[in-house]
């Protein structure tokens, strides 16, 4: 990260890639992190949704702008947004990639990335959070799906899944309460 604004290219090679992700050192692994890569390239990042960072507006940008593989090396780029914000450790939390590699379902992910941020951001042992259903389905990327549209099938298959996986494999422990509003 210290090189985050001087550097606009950055490589890692596969072997490492592979050990810091455990996986092992075979093809089909090659495959996944192609594929990964692809992923990355083609992933929009909607930022400050929450408006964490008031002296910015909304905005989104990919979350990897290129990617390339030769001789065993990666080489990659990030956006020139993004290394802004990669560069300023203010505005995100650390996450442990033990865990991170852990959580299976993208939205016990995106919570527990989300709780790791607030949880960063006081000196308490307990902390409340409030989002609104409507915060929730941005952060989770469902607020375009028709298919959480009722508050019960949201909670049954979406929010207590998610909450019962971050309890499993981090040291969090997340108790959903619900505040219904007019």
């Amino acid at each position: 990260f210290r090189q985050m604004k001087a550097n606009r290219t950055f490589e890692i090679t596969l072997k490492e890639l592979q050990k810091t992700l455990g996986w092992g050192d075979h093809s089909q692994s090659n495959d996944n992190i192609k594929q990964s890569l692809k992923n990355l390239v083609s992933t929009a990042v909607e930022w400050n949704i929450f408006r964490k960072d008031k002296m910015r507006n909304w905005g989104v940008f990919s979350l990897l702008g290129s990617a390339s593989i030769s001789n065993g090396v990666i080489c990659y780029a990030y956006n020139e947004e993004l290394r802004e914000y990669l560069a300023a450790p203010n505005v995100y939390a650390k996450l442990n990639l033990a865990i991170q590699r852990d959580i299976a379902s993208k939205h016990a992910l995106s919570l527990w990335e989300f709780f790791v941020d607030y949880l960063s951001l006081e000196d308490s042992d307990q902390k409340m959070c409030e989002l609104s259903v409507e915060n929730l389905k941005k952060l989770l990327d469902l607020s375009d799906s028709s298919t959480y549209e009722s508050f019960k099938r949201l909670n049954d298959k979406v929010i207590k899944p998610a909450c019962d996986e971050i309890n499993a494999v981090s040291e969090m422990n997340v108790i959903p309460q619900y505040v219904k509003s007019r």
